[in-house]
């Protein structure tokens, strides 16, 4: 769409937007991963980990006002952020599963989990979102057919999490050592 109706509709979107704060220990944690695996982030209504054979990757990720709160905010950030643990380059993690496969399933599961043990890292509390509901017939369906699908998902997430938190903190400490030594 172009004209006035598509820019009305555009400044409509921007009017309804939430005004939130953004959570310092949370922002810290996304920035300073982020920039140590060089992962951009592109505005999207939809939040999702995009990444192709030829090596392009980035996070698709909804403005902060486009949530309900901070927090749904962050925990969707470090579901995305959990997803791109998986790459070659950083996990390994399969993540060749499609829709309703039990490889989605897991990964879902595994992203999920890393999203949740990173908020807790930082004192944040998850609320069950709407699309749990499906992701949650997938995980139980899974279960019946493979005993130890949890362990396995939540061993990843754990490498997953801790993976992000590690990287976060190694760029942070670049930081702080360029600061000191630009400031001699």
């Amino acid at each position: 769409m172009d004209g006035d109706y598509a820019r009305d509709i555009e400044s409509k979107k921007l009017r309804e937007l939430k005004d939130h704060n953004p959570i310092p220990f949370a922002e810290n944690l996304v920035n300073n991963y982020l920039s140590s695996q060089r992962l951009k982030v592109k505005p999207s209504d939809c939040a999702s980990f995009a990444h192709s054979a030829l090596g392009s990757e980035y996070i698709n990720m909804p403005q902060l006002g486009q949530f309900k709160d901070a927090t749904s905010y962050y925990a969707t950030f470090f579901h995305e952020m959990t997803h791109s643990t998986g790459a070659e380059n950083r996990l390994n993690r399969d993540m060749s599963g499609r829709f309703g496969s039990q490889k989605y399933a897991k990964e879902e599961l595994v992203a999920e989990l890393g999203a949740a043990m990173l908020s807790g890292s930082i004192g944040l509390t998850q609320t069950p979102r709407l699309d749990h509901v499906h992701y949650i017939k997938s995980w139980i369906r899974c279960l019946k057919n493979d005993e130890h699908f949890i362990i396995s998902a939540a061993s990843q997430a754990q490498k997953a999490a801790d993976f992000i938190k590690e990287h976060a903190a190694t760029y942070q400490e670049f930081l702080d050592q360029t600061a000191i030594n630009t400031a001699k």
